[in-house]
């Protein structure tokens, strides 16, 4: 009997460019953050349409730190900060991150699901505060 040979393929699950695919759904988005230097910006699409993913990229090209309710650290370290769907975290830390980023001139870049617009701040400084920023959206592919 003969045996069927398959091939070992290798994956790079890496985080870069090179593996996210571009498309007409996320093109404009990709080109305006990993080929611009926007310094507050924030990502909004539906669920699996690659903004975490897309995010991880801007992260590593932006030697950024990522905020998981680590707040101290953030404010110690001085880097640029990637905060990842926006709505589960404490809007007035939010706040406290965005004014930092802005003082220090900092990158930024907030990701969410739903558009700014659509967002019921109960914090409504930071409604404003988001509103100055180039808002990318990202389609579902």
């Amino acid at each position: 009997m003969i045996k069927q040979k398959s091939f070992n393929y290798k994956f790079d699950h890496e985080f870069n460019e090179y593996n996210f695919f571009v498309n007409k759904t996320n093109n404009y988005a990709f080109k305006r953050l990993i080929n611009n230097n926007s310094q507050l910006s924030f990502l909004y699409g539906p669920k699996k349409s690659g903004k975490s993913y897309l995010s991880q990229i801007w992260l590593l090209k932006n030697n950024s730190i990522e905020f998981k309710k680590n707040f101290k650290i953030l404010l110690e370290n001085k880097r640029n900060v990637l905060i990842d769907n926006l709505l589960t975290f404490d809007q007035e830390k939010i706040f406290h991150i965005v004014d930092y980023c802005i003082l220090n001139n900092l990158k930024l870049l907030i990701t969410s699901n739903i558009k700014i617009n659509e967002i019921k701040f109960q914090f409504k400084d930071l409604s404003s505060r988001l509103k100055t920023f180039n808002s990318f959206e990202i389609n579902k592919p």
